[in-house]
Order: structure tokens, then sequence, then C-alpha cells
């Protein structure tokens, strides 16, 4: 969980850093697959989902984060911005 949130939070950074000082080469794709799978303290994960809206509002990025639950993405994102598989549906 810990060595996850480091991982983010890295990331998080150079993104910012990259648009703030123009420099740079990030490709613009962040891809998350199952965050509380980590062990991840829920507190720590609606944090990191807040970051990660914000970051995606501030730098142009294309953002996939995977977990169960859509209430949870649709606290931190626009609904009209997520791909959400309801009930027995799959997503794609």
């Amino acid at each position: 969980g810990e060595r996850l949130r480091v991982r983010i939070a890295t990331v998080i950074a150079l993104l910012q850093a990259s648009q703030q000082f123009g420099a740079g080469r990030h490709p613009g794709l962040l891809i998350i697959d199952s965050p509380a799978k980590e062990e991840m303290a829920d507190a720590n994960i609606e944090e990191m989902l807040t970051a990660l809206s914000e970051l995606a509002a501030d730098v142009s990025l294309q953002l996939f984060v995977a977990f169960r639950g859509t209430a949870r993405a649709l606290q931190h994102f626009p609904k009209e911005r997520c791909l959400l598989a309801t009930s027995d549906k799959t997503l794609w």
C-alpha cells in the first residue's frame, strides 16, 4: 500500500512539474489498476482519487483508474467523464 502511494505521488508530482515548467515527455496516459487491492486504507484511496482528479483537470492527461464501486468514482470525477460497468454488465 505505501509503495503504491509513493509511486502515484511521484508520478503526480512529475506531471505537475512538467506542466508548470513546460518540460518532460510524458505521453499523457496514466493507468492505475485496483489501488484498493494493495491494502491501501480508504482514506488514502480517497486522497489519491482527489489528487488524480485535480491532476486531470490541470494537465492534459488520459486517466484510467480501475476499481470496484461506481459511487467512489462519481465522487471525484464527473459522470460524463467516467466509463462505468453497472449491475452484471461488462465494461467493454
